[in-house]
């Protein structure tokens, strides 16, 4: 039900979604909380299928060398993993 009123009310959808990750990712490649924001939106639509992708994610968060206070706490977090 919840996906369905998310269409209905602000057009969301899962294709939709990825694509916007993807393409944060993609624009920002050494931001950590572009890494954990994807893995957390792969964690939400779907975490068992998409555990390793999102375990993957974290670890490569993990691995940035953060750029200000922020980032070393995205950075932090990476590192502990998923909750």
């Amino acid at each position: 039900m919840g996906s369905l009123l998310a269409g209905l009310t602000y057009q969301a959808s899962r294709k939709a979604a990825l694509e916007h990750f993807q393409r944060a990712l993609k624009l920002t490649p050494e931001s950590p909380i572009a890494h954990l924001e994807y893995a957390n939106g792969l964690l939400l639509l779907d975490a068992g299928s998409n555990r390793e992708q999102a375990l993957e994610l974290y670890r490569q968060a993990a691995e940035l060398e953060p750029a200000d206070a922020m980032e070393l706490l995205d950075v932090e977090r990476a590192r502990r993993g998923p909750v």
